[in-house]
């Protein structure tokens, strides 16, 4: 009974919706293991797989009752795919596909997450303060600062623990990386 009305509560209220997942990653693993598929003369991969993992990350966030699909949701979809695909083939192939594959089944360390996290919103306000002033050369690295307000909500939208996130500020990785002034953080150059 309990699981049933946990699956209504997810079917009806919870749309996960895809924001920031590491696209990058994606793309490759569909490269390679397309590659990998035309070389062994298996069934030809398309690019029906990437919306078949995108729906699959999806199913794991609803499955843990989040609205914001996460690297993490990704992580899971990309290893489920893998899994599917080398369960396809002979096993000496197999293994030694498990090896070359294992870099996408390894789950980012929170704080590779919360590096992604900052790597991202430097990236965003860099970009921002180009378009503002065109025709420059852009803003120095020094020179762009992000709000703390910032940091904290898509440390928020990206469903991570923000005990986690207080840690890795007081780390040697955040310090060697990055200095706050106030509540702006810049890039320690």
């Amino acid at each position: 009974e309990l699981l049933q009305k946990y699956i209504a509560y997810a079917r009806d209220r919870v749309h996960p919706k895809i924001t920031n997942i590491d696209k990058e990653k994606l793309a490759n693993f569909y490269a390679e293991l397309r590659a990998e598929a035309f070389k062994s003369g298996g069934v030809p991969m398309t690019a029906r797989y990437v919306d078949s993992i995108v729906r699959l990350a999806e199913a794991h966030a609803k499955m843990e009752l989040r609205q914001h699909v996460t690297n993490k949701d990704l992580d899971n979809a990309l290893g489920v795919m893998l899994e599917s695909f080398i369960q396809s083939q002979k096993h000496q192939v197999a293994e030694e596909l498990r090896v070359r594959f294992r870099k996408y089944l390894t789950t980012a360390s929170p704080h590779d997450q919360f590096m992604a996290v900052m790597e991202k919103l430097f990236r965003d306000k860099t970009d921002q303060m180009r378009l503002a002033r065109p025709g420059s050369d852009g803003p120095e690295a020094h020179d762009v600062g992000v709000e703390m307000s910032d940091v904290v909500r898509l440390i928020e939208r990206n469903d991570l623990d923000m005990d986690e996130a207080h840690r890795f500020m007081g780390s040697s990785r955040f310090k060697n990386n990055y200095r706050l002034v106030g509540e702006r953080i810049f890039r320690a150059l």
